[in-house]
């Protein structure tokens, strides 16, 4: 589609981790943490809110599924 030329890539990284964590760690993930994945999911999906997201919102993104990652490596290594 049009819009990955006219969207950060940050923003388009962030969404496919989001996507992946909800996907593959949604039961490790907390209350908070599948709230604000699918709130960004649900904003990157809409066009007009799409085009006002910033970076920084990538990034606080990707920190987060980067914190989930960790704890599910922690979890499979521990099992």
């Amino acid at each position: 589609p049009s819009y990955f030329s006219s969207t950060d890539c940050q923003l388009l990284k962030a969404q496919k981790r989001a996507d992946d964590c909800l996907k593959y760690h949604e039961a490790l993930l907390t209350k908070l943490e599948k709230k604000t994945l699918t709130r960004f999911r649900q904003k990157m999906n809409t066009g007009h809110v799409r085009k006002k997201l910033t970076p920084k919102a990538a990034k606080t993104i990707l920190d987060m599924t980067s914190r989930i990652k960790r704890r599910a490596h922690r979890t499979n290594k521990l099992s």
